[in-house]
């Protein structure tokens, strides 16, 4: 560039026009071509700006990113239950978009509603909403999501609630897109619950009821009992802690009680502590 400008300095307004050109026209290339070089420079500064900024949110080594989600999971799963962060429908537990928010400001990830119209239809009041999750500014992912008041749930609400509705389920489904793996890690359905509609209700096919355990579990879950009863020191209030923090070890969702397990987690659960609670057994401390 600064080529150009010396060379300027010496141009005659008497110059025919096929010696300007060719004075200038290598000049102007290289100037080109150092111009594309800066751009380059600087998007591949951008890409490692993104890099460095976190758009991997545990490691950039797949194991190291599992083992960071699943202990990760384990602190959420501790803090957000109950109904305010999970709904349970037809006996399935649903992240609540407050759940979803809490995991995404917890990795640094925010909500972004980048715009809520209103639909034209007769007779109707709709609302379609598109939300970006950010990090550090950066978009990471992003969803669209409609409410109307022709669903049966919302038939007869005001316009404002049927408009924030559709931001919450965009909000819900954006942070769903992404990270969908960790509500599944914490033994939750991956749809968020505000995504539920009656028809989903209404169209449901009947909750099948938990298989008998058998006899061989059923000895197991007796064997288990009587050890964790003396390890917690026959405080029933510990075993059940000491129940719900082996059930988020193991990715099992939250359960108090044995009997919330289903007889396959029985099985995975007696796997690992078998040789703790044979030891126990031989022990003579279980008479």
């Amino acid at each position: 560039m600064e080529n150009i400008k010396k060379s300027l300095e010496g141009f005659s307004n008497h110059m025919p026009w096929g010696d300007i050109r060719t004075h200038y026209e290598p000049i102007l290339k290289k100037a080109w071509e150092e111009l594309e070089m800066i751009r380059k420079i600087k998007e591949n500064k951008m890409e490692n700006e993104i890099e460095e900024r976190g758009i991997q949110l545990f490691s950039n080594d797949p194991l190291i990113a599992i083992e960071k989600a699943q202990n990760f999971v384990k602190v959420i799963a501790s803090k957000c239950k109950g109904n305010k962060f999970i709904a349970t429908i037809q006996k399935n537990k649903y992240p609540k978009v407050e759940w979803w928010t809490t995991v995404g400001a917890s990795l640094g990830l925010y909500p972004y509603t980048i715009f809520s119209k209103c639909l034209e239809r007769d007779g109707e009041i709709a609302y379609e909403a598109r939300v970006e999750v950010r990090r550090n500014g950066i978009p990471i992912t992003a969803a669209e999501a409609l409410c109307s008041n022709k669903e049966k749930l919302w038939n007869g609400r005001d316009e404002h609630s049927i408009k924030s509705m559709a931001i919450t389920r965009a909000t819900a489904k954006a942070y769903r897109i992404g990270l969908s793996f960790l509500a599944t890690f914490a033994g939750l359905e991956p749809t968020p619950a505000e995504e539920i509609t009656q028809n989903d209700f209404e169209n449901s096919s009947p909750v099948q009821k938990p298989k008998k355990f058998t006899d061989d579990q059923k000895n197991k879950i007796s064997r288990m009992g009587k050890y964790f009863f003396a390890v917690c020191e026959k405080n029933t209030k510990a075993v059940r802690e000491k129940i719900h923090s082996i059930a988020v070890e193991l990715n099992m969702g939250e359960k108090k009680d044995w009997m919330d397990f289903t007889p396959g987690e029985i099985d995975q659960i007696w796997d690992k502590f078998i040789p703790d609670i044979e030891n126990f057994e031989r022990a003579g401390t279980g008479k």
